[in-house]
């Protein structure tokens, strides 16, 4: 305890490498989800493939099938995704469509709780029925990286955004008090807050205790006034 309070009263830097260890606790949290997952949609991506190949489109039209309409569908982390493939229109109704993916004689449909995307067939395209689970295994891994890449970033924006707020909670504080630090030594103070708050919150969640980010609000507002309070010395007059 006394090293981290050294660390905050005279260390250097604001914090940096809290946050990027926190950034890097939330990644693998992610690619331990992702990593858990990956063998059950590979199987039910290939249990949908079996029910809806083969498919063939030539000059931009499905050729095969050519009257058999193929419904599948599969339900992960609690959503339903529809597939379904219907030669014998050029349109679809999407008025009716449950999310998922769709496709008619000519369209790619796109169905989301939010929009419906339409696109053309691009391109001709030849899908036989297979064993797809090492072409999925890839882009799955392939995903899961993009992901945990772009996450790490995001996360580590966020907590530098959400330590520059606390700097200047920490600052109204210390001005209540009559009681100054330098700006480096308040983010050193945020970040340190923020961290032990975040790793907090994920260890109650994995007892089934969740709590959001604006509950941790409070918590460093007060672990803030308490380091103001008990351990920066009151300004001279």
């Amino acid at each position: 305890m006394n090293k981290i309070l050294n660390y905050i009263s005279s260390g250097k830097g604001i914090g940096a490498l809290f946050l990027l260890a926190l950034s890097l606790i939330c990644v693998l949290l992610i690619s331990l989800s992702l990593s858990l997952g990956t063998k059950e949609i590979v199987e039910k991506t290939q249990e949908v493939s079996e029910k809806l190949l083969p498919i063939k489109i030539e000059n931009y039209t499905m050729v095969e099938p050519a009257t058999e309409k193929r419904e599948a569908s599969f339900t992960i982390g609690g959503q339903q995704i529809n597939f379904a493939v219907d030669p014998t229109t050029d349109a679809l109704d999407t008025s009716s469509l449950k999310q998922g993916i769709y496709m008619s004689r000519k369209n790619l449909y796109f169905v989301s709780d939010v929009d419906t995307k339409v696109e053309s067939f691009a391109q001709n395209l030849d899908l036989p029925k297979g064993d797809y689970r090492d072409t999925i295994t890839e882009l799955l891994s392939i995903l899961k990286w993009t992901i945990i890449l772009v996450s790490f970033a995001g996360f580590f924006i966020a907590f530098v955004v959400l330590a520059l707020f606390y700097a200047f909670c920490a600052g109204i504080i210390g001005s209540i008090l009559k009681k100054a630090i330098p700006f480096d030594a308040k983010m050193r103070l945020s970040s340190i807050c923020l961290s032990g708050v975040v790793i907090l919150f994920i260890l109650l969640s994995l007892v089934g205790i969740n709590l959001g980010l604006l509950a941790s609000l409070p918590i460093v507002l007060l672990l803030q006034f308490f380091y103001f309070a008990k351990m920066v010395p009151a300004a001279q007059d």
